[in-house]
């Protein structure tokens, strides 16, 4: 059985907040490929509906606006604003699993499409990194200022997860007043550990590919639209998700290189400085986003941060033998973002 970690907890932080029962990985899905494969390809909930919801346009500042799906209750409600992976959509498995449970719980729910994705590319003036929060910040400003939304809470999957951590920790003690929470699945919290990692290691070869893939349709795509401002040859040599950010997330992004961004957009710089309540949750055999001894230490020692680390899971998968019960289904890591969603907003 998979252990919940947390020694690094502050007891006044996690007075009353819901018991993190341990994870206990479905039997045939042990092992990191296995789990984190199965939780994208083989989920049994892939056809069931997501709540009805309607496409809404944020503007970001003069040259860009990001789409989201939106999913509202009929009564003022609170807000869960999901962010997904790099190379993602609002509409990938764990972001449709998540909008079920949550709006099912009572929350309205926005799916954010970060900048180029979603098939958006016509809506941006420049690409996206792993660590942009401008995006974000807007959907938090302007769903601030609706009578609608009782308060805001904060979630991220894998880059995502690192956005969201990001954010708050740039705000630290300015957080605005109705964000409430913010939680991370799996997340990037050191973008040259991570990138270094998935670069290297044997075993890693069709992620690495399926991201680079991905990335340079993005790119192409943008080339399309401004054939001035990118060149599709900058990146069709790379091989490497580190040859693609030097050619170009970095550049574009406005950073000096590609050390500059990774060093500059890491989560990690600021998880000190984070104020508002946050949940990570991570498994120790996530091979994508495998945290070393240090980034572990700065988890625990971040005094917003409440640390659920198992020893299985993958990355984004934490598929369990069977639903607890206090879950809708077999997706332990969905179910307890909302459980801790649903505390910060105190509900009972």
């Amino acid at each position: 059985m998979s252990r919940v970690a947390d020694p690094g907890a502050r007891a006044a932080r996690d007075a009353g907040a819901p018991v993190l029962d341990a994870f206990e990985p479905h039997p045939l899905l042990r092992g990191f490929h296995r789990m984190t494969l199965a939780s994208m390809f083989v989920r049994r909930d892939v056809k069931q509906p997501v709540p009805v919801f309607e496409e809404r346009v944020f503007r970001v500042d003069g040259d860009t606006r990001v789409l989201a799906l939106c999913s509202w209750r009929p009564d003022p409600s609170p807000v869960l604003v999901i962010v997904h992976g790099l190379a993602g959509h609002a509409d990938r498995p764990y972001m449709r699993g998540t909008v079920r449970k949550a709006h099912a719980a009572g929350l309205h729910v926005v799916r954010l499409n970060v900048r180029n994705c979603g098939d958006t590319e016509h809506l941006a003036g420049s690409l996206y990194h792993a660590g942009l929060v401008a995006d974000l910040e807007a959907v938090v400003r302007e769903l601030d200022g609706e009578a609608r939304c009782t308060g805001v809470h904060l979630a991220g999957f894998s880059m995502g997860g690192n956005v969201v951590l990001r954010l708050g920790g740039l705000w630290a003690d300015d957080a605005p007043a109705s964000v409430r929470s913010i939680v991370a699945v799996s997340p990037v919290v050191d973008l040259a550990h991570c990138a270094a990692n998935i670069d290297g290691r044997r075993g890693l070869g069709v992620y690495r590919n399926s991201f680079l893939r991905r990335l340079k349709a993005t790119y192409v795509r943008r080339a399309q639209l401004d054939p001035r401002r990118y060149d599709v040859a900058r990146v069709e040599g790379a091989r490497t998700l580190r040859e693609f950010d030097a050619a170009a997330t970095a550049p574009d992004c406005g950073f000096a290189d590609v050390d500059d961004y990774y060093r500059e957009a890491s989560c990690r710089r600021v998880l000190a400085a984070l104020r508002v309540p946050s949940l990570v949750i991570h498994a120790r055999d996530d091979l994508l986003v495998p945290f070393d001894d240090s980034q572990l230490g700065e988890l625990r020692a971040a005094p917003a941060v409440r640390l659920a680390l198992s020893d299985h899971g993958g990355h984004c998968g934490f598929v369990s033998s069977r639903p607890g019960p206090r879950d809708a289904d077999r997706y332990w890591a969905e179910n307890r973002l909302v459980d801790y969603v649903l505390h910060l907003d105190g509900a009972p």
